[in-house]
């Protein structure tokens, strides 16, 4: 119920936010990652839901009380995007205006990934898989070293 709930709520905050540029600032998705309704390509509630999920795992194996690990898992999610970011104009998610990625975005990120996690420890979700965890770290592990190899070929070419 809470993954439903997740992708929802951040596919609405996403459409709003696409449509009114207020939210995250000024962007627009392309067409490489599926169909879109509403602007928005459907994966990406289904992204978010995963990752505030696995960002949730990591930072409960990282600390014990629900206000630490939650103000971690949101920071984590945080820094998903900032690696995603980092090569998403090159992959062609999603372009903003000004070619540049407002920090607006980051903090919007902060808010809603924090809201997500509360929504979490309200739904009572139980889990000791660790599995999310390590997904974490591969897939942030992934941009980041798809950032840097982008950057090496773009420093040699």
């Amino acid at each position: 119920i809470w993954f439903g709930v997740i992708f929802l709520v951040t596919f609405a905050v996403e459409a709003i936010g696409v449509h009114s540029g207020k939210i995250f600032g000024i962007y627009q998705y392309s067409s490489i990652l599926g169909p879109r309704l509403l602007g928005v390509p459907l994966i990406i509630g289904f992204n978010w839901a995963v990752v505030i999920y696995c960002s949730i795992r990591f930072a409960q194996c990282l600390v014990k009380n629900k206000i630490g690990s939650s103000l971690l898992a949101s920071g984590l999610t945080v820094a998903y995007d900032g690696v995603l970011e980092a090569v998403a104009f090159r992959l062609e998610y999603w372009y903003w205006q000004t070619g540049d990625v407002p920090i607006q975005n980051y903090l919007a990120w902060w808010l809603l990934s924090l809201f997500c996690i509360l929504l979490y420890h309200l739904f009572k979700v139980q889990s000791d898989d660790r599995i999310p965890a390590f997904y974490y770290g591969i897939q942030f592990t992934y941009f980041l070293l798809l950032f840097i190899s982008l950057r090496m070929l773009a420093f040699v070419f």
